[in-house]
């Protein structure tokens, strides 16, 4: 789960740059929400603007769970990503994402009745 803030048509501020989502739930520009981000919603891009460096790994059969390591400022997450089995990742390498909207969902921090 990531905090941010609800930016325009269905962009989310976040501490790790602006996410699109698809599933905004209505959320304002402005309000402050929660993100739910599934793991295969990343998607390694070379000129993607999310970065990390890869910690962990393990093979599952259909994609290889990796552990990364992502910076931005003075923050610092670990996130799990699932890669494709065919990417040649090792631990300790750079890797770039894209964030894939259909897979993040506001979670709405408060609900107006």
């Amino acid at each position: 789960l990531l905090r941010g803030t609800m930016g325009p048509g269905h962009t989310i501020h976040t501490q790790l740059g602006d996410i699109p989502c698809h599933h905004t739930h209505g959320a304002s520009p402005g309000e402050e929400v929660t993100l739910s981000i599934r793991p295969d919603s990343f998607e390694m891009d070379d000129e993607g603007h999310l970065e990390g460096t890869v910690l962990s790994q393990v093979y599952t059969g259909e994609a290889i769970d990796a552990v990364v390591a992502m910076k931005q400022g003075t923050m610092a997450f670990e996130v799990m990503v699932h890669i494709h089995p065919e990417e040649q990742v090792q631990i300790g390498d750079t890797v770039r994402f894209t964030v894939l909207p259909h897979f993040v969902a506001v979670i709405r921090d408060h609900v107006n009745a």
